[in-house]
């Protein structure tokens, strides 16, 4: 099988539909002889080197990185190299012959429409998120997102959370394939001790959906002795456009004891980090199916978590996952407040139902299992 697989953003840039498009194409290139090329951009990185080298990873997946060679977050040249990759994605698809043609959320399903309508292969499209469009609100971008997923007709439509189904679509052919983890990577790496008690752990971007801004708010209600007797430390990973917001408003509470933003942090020291801490917190506005929970689960941690996307049907309530309501400070004061007051040995023992349940199913394998049949079942319609 011959596929054209397309997305946006590769490395340097590090988001985690990369890491499921990464995870998919190494399987599906070495378990199923599936032969992949896989198109992303050139792009110029914040340490201003310049990523642009097509390499070959293994004799069936080649990574073609497509001109020009410029920062990511640049409209202009964004706009530009859709145009520069639906040339080149139609050269090789005259030349390849490709089955089919797999593009990943949101703008590479223009280049795969176009060759699509030119010499029809059939086209996959794969939905990560809708942030804008799960908040519910009524915004421009929420209107560009539900055009993109729901207005424009695909041969098959995969999501990674059941939350597509709410919506009104043109699409028929819909299937929900969830994302998993790299079980055997964070088997690997292991830990002395974790951080001095009480730690929760937050990772990922610095933005509106992630409701940062509510748990600031909700740590600047609990009584600092409380606090302090606890030792509680709220460790944030990562960076993006509320980095600056969020260090901000710790500073205004006088909450500086009580958080560390880490920056960015990957690979082992990531795991490492997740595996120190006592807690997982993601208090999200709008989510489809966090990755982070699952890494969460394979390190240990019991989680915190609001009723966004597929959060409340994927794992039940009580073991160790607690669901709160998004958009609310005193919701997430209280949970904080009720974990703050668990010993320690209890706080222990949530995490071992889902850290087995995660050894046994929660394989990438499993994904691209799904994916491959997905494919088959396109090809032969």
């Amino acid at each position: 099988m011959k596929i054209a697989m397309l997305i946006d953003g590769w490395h340097p840039i590090y988001w985690w539909w990369q890491i499921h498009v990464e995870y998919l194409t190494k399987i599906l290139s070495e378990k199923y002889d599936c032969k992949i090329d896989l198109f992303v951009r050139s792009i110029k990185g914040e340490d201003w080197k310049n990523y642009s080298d097509s390499i070959k990873i293994n004799s069936n997946l080649n990574i073609f990185r497509v001109w020009p060679t410029v920062e990511f977050f640049n409209l202009f040249w964004r706009l530009v190299c859709l145009i520069t990759t639906t040339f080149y994605l139609f050269y090789k698809a005259i030349r390849e012959k490709y089955n089919l043609i797999h593009a990943h959320a949101y703008i590479s399903w223009i280049p795969a429409k176009i060759v699509w309508t030119i010499l029809r292969i059939p086209v996959a499209y794969t939905i990560h998120w809708s942030m804008w469009l799960d908040a519910g609100k009524t915004w421009l971008m929420a209107k560009i997102e539900n055009w993109l997923l729901t207005w424009i007709k695909y041969d098959l439509e995969i999501s990674v959370s059941g939350k597509i189904m709410e919506y009104k679509n043109v699409n028929t052919n819909i299937v929900v394939i969830h994302n998993w983890v790299d079980i055997e990577k964070y088997e690997k790496v292991k830990i002395d001790k974790k951080y001095d008690w009480l730690n929760f752990l937050y990772v990922w971007r610095f933005d509106w959906q992630k409701g940062l801004e509510f748990l600031v708010e909700a740590v600047s209600q609990i009584d600092r002795g409380l606090l302090d007797s606890k030792i509680v430390k709220f460790n944030l990973v990562w960076d993006w456009w509320l980095f600056e917001k969020i260090s901000q408003m710790i500073k205004e509470k006088n909450l500086e004891k009580y958080f560390e933003l880490k920056w960015k942090i990957f690979w082992d020291e990531l795991i490492r980090e997740y595996k120190s801490n006592q807690i997982f917190i993601l208090p999200s506005l709008a989510e489809w199916q966090p990755l982070v929970i699952n890494e969460a689960f394979i390190s240990w941690l019991p989680v915190i978590v609001t009723r966004v996307g597929d959060n409340e049907i994927t794992i039940k309530e009580g073991v160790n996952w607690y669901l709160i309501d998004c958009w609310d400070s005193k919701q997430i004061k209280e949970i904080l407040e009720k974990f703050i007051n668990l010993d320690i040995n209890d706080i222990e023992k949530m995490w071992q139902d889902w850290y087995i349940y995660a050894l046994s199913e929660l394989w990438w394998e499993k994904t691209a299992e799904k994916t491959y049949k997905e494919y088959l079942k396109l090809i032969k319609k």
